[in-house]
Protein backbone atom coordinates (compact mmCIF):
# COMPACT_ATOMS: atom_id res chain seq x y z
CA UNK A 1 0.00 0.00 0.00
CA UNK A 2 1.59 3.20 -0.98
CA UNK A 3 2.35 6.05 1.77
CA UNK A 4 -0.22 8.43 0.12
CA UNK A 5 -3.01 5.78 0.68
CA UNK A 6 -1.76 5.11 4.24
CA UNK A 7 -2.21 9.10 5.29
CA UNK A 8 -5.09 9.64 3.45
CA UNK A 9 -6.86 6.28 5.32
CA UNK A 10 -5.35 7.49 9.02
CA UNK A 11 -6.84 11.00 8.03
CA UNK A 12 -10.21 9.54 6.84
CA UNK A 13 -10.85 7.18 9.89
CA UNK A 14 -9.68 10.17 12.38
CA UNK A 15 -12.70 12.29 11.08
CA UNK A 16 -14.93 9.44 10.59
CA UNK A 17 -14.08 8.69 13.96
CA UNK A 18 -14.93 12.50 15.11
CA UNK A 19 -17.83 12.18 12.26
CA UNK A 20 -19.28 9.67 14.40
CA UNK A 21 -19.53 10.74 18.03
CA UNK A 22 -20.82 13.93 16.64
CA UNK A 23 -23.80 12.23 14.58
CA UNK A 24 -24.66 9.96 17.54
CA UNK A 25 -26.29 12.93 18.85
CA UNK A 26 -27.99 13.62 15.97
CA UNK A 27 -31.36 11.85 14.42
CA UNK A 28 -31.00 9.10 12.14
CA UNK A 29 -31.70 11.28 8.85
CA UNK A 30 -30.01 10.43 5.47
CA UNK A 31 -27.69 13.42 5.23
CA UNK A 32 -27.52 15.67 2.30
CA UNK A 33 -24.90 15.14 0.09
CA UNK A 34 -23.10 16.92 -2.42
CA UNK A 35 -21.43 15.85 -5.30
CA UNK A 36 -17.80 16.68 -6.70
CA UNK A 37 -15.58 16.23 -9.66
CA UNK A 38 -12.45 15.75 -8.58
CA UNK A 39 -9.66 16.19 -11.42
CA UNK A 40 -5.94 15.46 -10.17
CA UNK A 41 -2.84 15.60 -12.49
CA UNK A 42 -0.02 13.36 -11.14
CA UNK A 43 3.38 14.65 -11.57
CA UNK A 44 6.52 12.40 -12.38
CA UNK A 45 6.89 11.33 -8.67
CA UNK A 46 3.31 10.31 -8.58
CA UNK A 47 3.26 8.20 -11.84
CA UNK A 48 6.70 6.75 -10.51
CA UNK A 49 4.43 5.57 -7.69
CA UNK A 50 1.39 4.12 -9.74
CA UNK A 51 3.67 2.39 -11.57
CA UNK A 52 5.95 0.78 -8.81
CA UNK A 53 2.28 0.39 -6.82
CA UNK A 54 -0.11 -0.92 -9.73
CA UNK A 55 -3.89 -1.27 -8.19
CA UNK A 56 -7.21 -0.58 -9.17
CA UNK A 57 -8.09 3.11 -7.64
CA UNK A 58 -11.77 2.75 -7.42
CA UNK A 59 -11.43 -0.39 -5.31
CA UNK A 60 -9.10 0.90 -2.96
CA UNK A 61 -10.63 4.73 -2.34
CA UNK A 62 -14.25 3.01 -2.20
CA UNK A 63 -14.47 2.33 1.35
CA UNK A 64 -12.64 5.35 2.40
CA UNK A 65 -15.19 7.53 0.90
CA UNK A 66 -18.08 5.38 2.69
CA UNK A 67 -16.33 5.45 6.00
CA UNK A 68 -16.38 8.99 5.69
CA UNK A 69 -20.43 8.69 4.99
CA UNK A 70 -20.15 9.44 1.32
CA UNK A 71 -19.94 7.44 -1.74
CA UNK A 72 -17.55 7.26 -4.25
CA UNK A 73 -19.46 7.10 -7.63
CA UNK A 74 -16.56 6.42 -10.18
CA UNK A 75 -12.70 6.79 -10.88
CA UNK A 76 -11.51 7.29 -14.96
CA UNK A 77 -8.28 8.12 -16.43
CA UNK A 78 -8.12 10.20 -18.94
CA UNK A 79 -6.83 8.22 -22.41
CA UNK A 80 -3.80 10.22 -23.34
CA UNK A 81 -4.04 13.18 -20.97
CA UNK A 82 -2.70 12.17 -17.68
CA UNK A 83 -5.14 12.98 -15.58
CA UNK A 84 -7.59 11.47 -13.19
CA UNK A 85 -11.38 12.18 -12.47
CA UNK A 86 -12.75 11.09 -9.56
CA UNK A 87 -16.64 11.70 -8.96
CA UNK A 88 -17.99 11.60 -5.57
CA UNK A 89 -20.61 12.33 -3.13
CA UNK A 90 -19.97 13.75 0.28
CA UNK A 91 -21.73 14.59 3.25
CA UNK A 92 -23.02 18.30 3.33
CA UNK A 93 -20.14 19.11 5.65
CA UNK A 94 -17.91 21.86 5.08
CA UNK A 95 -15.41 20.79 7.22
CA UNK A 96 -14.98 17.56 5.48
CA UNK A 97 -15.32 18.89 2.25
CA UNK A 98 -12.76 21.30 2.74
CA UNK A 99 -10.78 18.29 4.40
CA UNK A 100 -10.98 16.35 1.79
CA UNK A 101 -9.80 18.93 -0.48
CA UNK A 102 -5.86 19.83 1.82
CA UNK A 103 -5.51 16.17 1.76
CA UNK A 104 -4.21 15.47 -1.58
CA UNK A 105 -2.16 18.56 -1.26
CA UNK A 106 0.83 18.02 0.73
CA UNK A 107 1.66 14.90 -0.51
CA UNK A 108 4.13 16.38 -3.82
CA UNK A 109 2.28 13.56 -6.53
CA UNK A 110 0.36 15.95 -8.32
CA UNK A 111 0.99 18.25 -10.66
CA UNK A 112 -2.09 20.21 -10.66
CA UNK A 113 -5.76 19.39 -8.66
CA UNK A 114 -8.75 20.26 -8.91
CA UNK A 115 -12.28 19.70 -6.90
CA UNK A 116 -15.61 20.66 -8.42
CA UNK A 117 -19.20 20.69 -7.17
CA UNK A 118 -21.61 19.71 -9.51
CA UNK A 119 -25.07 20.51 -10.20
CA UNK A 120 -27.88 17.75 -11.32
CA UNK A 121 -29.67 18.55 -14.07
CA UNK A 122 -33.12 19.72 -12.35
CA UNK A 123 -31.32 21.85 -10.20
CA UNK A 124 -29.79 23.82 -13.13
CA UNK A 125 -33.39 23.67 -14.65
CA UNK A 126 -34.41 25.43 -11.10
CA UNK A 127 -31.26 28.05 -11.51
CA UNK A 128 -32.27 28.95 -15.75
CA UNK A 129 -35.72 29.13 -14.46
CA UNK A 130 -34.78 31.62 -11.95
CA UNK A 131 -32.84 33.30 -14.42
CA UNK A 132 -35.35 34.05 -16.54
CA UNK A 133 -37.38 35.67 -13.88
CA UNK A 134 -34.31 37.66 -12.63
CA UNK A 135 -33.80 38.71 -16.62
CA UNK A 136 -37.52 40.16 -16.53
CA UNK A 137 -37.22 41.48 -13.21
CA UNK A 138 -39.56 39.37 -11.58
CA UNK A 139 -37.87 37.54 -8.60
CA UNK A 140 -41.38 36.76 -6.68
CA UNK A 141 -40.41 39.44 -3.91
Amino acid sequence: MSQYIKIFLLISLSLFSIKSIASDAATEEKPKLRTFLVIGEPNAKGWENAVNNPSDRQAVMADVFKNLGGELIGYYFGLANGKNYVIVAMPDDEFLIQAMYLVRLPNDWLHTYTMIELMDSATMAEALALTKKMRAGNTGD
